[in-house]
């Protein structure tokens, strides 16, 4: 292992002398999962660890106890070498960049990072990770071939296998080119801001977004459109953007704007103009009781108003929860709640093995033949981040993608 040992060591000195702080692991340079042939130049795999984002270190402690990556790099940026040798990061995967399918471990240096895969990675983080792969590109003689550092899931397969890291691997190429480029003294363009990692966030509830306003015109008055005379209130004021607002919404919800199905739609911007008044009288046409023979359908006035808001508020009323059924049977082939035996055994033990950081969201997984309610989670959490049908049943789709 001393070519190893002494490529890391290249590594870690190159990292220090642009003012990174490494931090070696005690045993690194003797930690491997297997002796023979291990060649750490020919491809950079990088990784998140899937940890819960409430530490600092993520998995660290476990990745260095099982031998799952050469390097681990913290939320705060903090860069560790844990091994010198083949570590159990890769699996199935390739053939990729001339490494052969299933081979990477041994032909490979790997970084576990600090991350949910849901969560943004700090700028020390980034700086460290971008920094570590161009000191292995750098020391591997690759600053040619930036497409060698890639992400756990370009080499995964079948595709959607994995889902780490959760960035976009062309950016993180791009930051690593020229990051190179500036410390060689090269000219280069500074690369495009990394995507934002904070997951998209839910919808708000229908019945936040069609929280009703008071109505606050005098009589007489309409929402109408914004240019139209002193009765007509299309949104210039406070009252009117809200009372306004909320009209665009429910008729978003009232399916009275074509091509539009969401009330939180950027379509809804509280004014009042030709749009919402296409909109309005549709509703006139097709949901107001009587509305085709009113001589206003382009405003809405107090009467309308209140239809308006019973509407809506009939339309988003949550249904009654379903009455509780007993789980049916898992039919043939599949596995579910309840389920027990060498099945659920084989099941258990296939994702405990290949995705270890599950237990930071999921629990500890214990290979017992039971599918409990820890299992399920596992289940779900192997399925969302692979791209299935998130329903906790692990059926042919989800045990072939696990190879079982």
């Amino acid at each position: 292992m001393a070519t190893a040992v002494d490529f890391y060591t290249r590594v870690i000195t190159r990292l220090r002398s642009w003012g990174y702080a490494v931090e070696e692991v005690p045993g690194w340079q003797s930690r491997t999962t297997q002796g023979g042939a291990f060649d750490p130049t020919l491809l950079f795999v990088e990784h998140h660890d899937a940890s819960a984002p409430t530490t600092d270190d993520g998995a660290h402690g476990y990745v260095v106890a099982k031998k799952l990556s050469q390097f681990t790099i913290s939320r705060s940026g903090r860069i560790r070498l844990c091994a010198a040798g083949v570590t159990w990061h890769a699996g199935v995967g390739g053939p990729l960049h001339g490494v052969p399918r299933n081979s990477a471990n041994t032909r490979s240096t790997a970084v576990e990072v600090a991350n949910s895969g849901s969560e943004p990675y700090s700028d020390a983080c980034t700086s460290s990770i971008v920094a570590l792969e161009a000191a292995w590109a750098i020391e591997a003689g690759r600053t040619a071939e930036i497409h060698l550092v890639v992400g756990h899931k370009e080499w995964a397969t079948p595709r959607g296998r994995k889902v780490d890291p959760a960035i976009d691997m062309d950016w993180r190429r791009a930051a690593v080119a020229a990051f190179i480029a500036e410390k060689s003294g090269q000219p280069a363009p500074a690369p495009a801001p990394a995507p934002a990692l904070v997951p998209v966030s839910a919808p708000a509830p229908a019945s936040d977004l069609l929280a009703v306003p008071a109505w606050t015109l005098p009589a007489g008055h309409y929402l109408g459109d914004i240019s139209g005379p002193d009765e007509s209130h299309g949104g210039w004021g406070t009252a009117d953007d809200a009372m306004v607002l909320f009209a665009q919404r429910a008729f978003i919800a009232l399916g009275c704007v074509p091509g539009q199905s969401n009330p939180g739609s950027s379509w809804a911007d509280a004014k009042w103009e030709g749009a919402t008044t296409d909109a309005c009288r549709r509703w006139f046409d097709t949901r107001r009781p009587n509305g085709a023979a009113q001589p206003h359908k382009t405003r809405t006035y107090r009467d309308d108003w209140n239809i308006l808001v019973a509407q809506v508020a009939a339309a988003t009323a949550p249904a009654p929860a379903p009455a509780p059924q007993p789980a049916a049977p898992a039919p043939s082939g599949m596995l579910r709640r309840g389920s027990t035996g060498v099945a659920v055994r084989r099941l258990q033990a296939a994702l405990k093995a290949s995705f270890p950081a599950y237990r930071h969201t999921c629990g500890a997984m214990v290979v017992d033949g039971d599918f409990g309610p820890t299992t399920e989670k596992w289940v779900r959490e192997f399925q969302r981040r692979s791209g299935l049908t998130v329903d906790g049943i692990a059926g042919p789709a989800t045990l072939g993608r696990l190879g079982l």
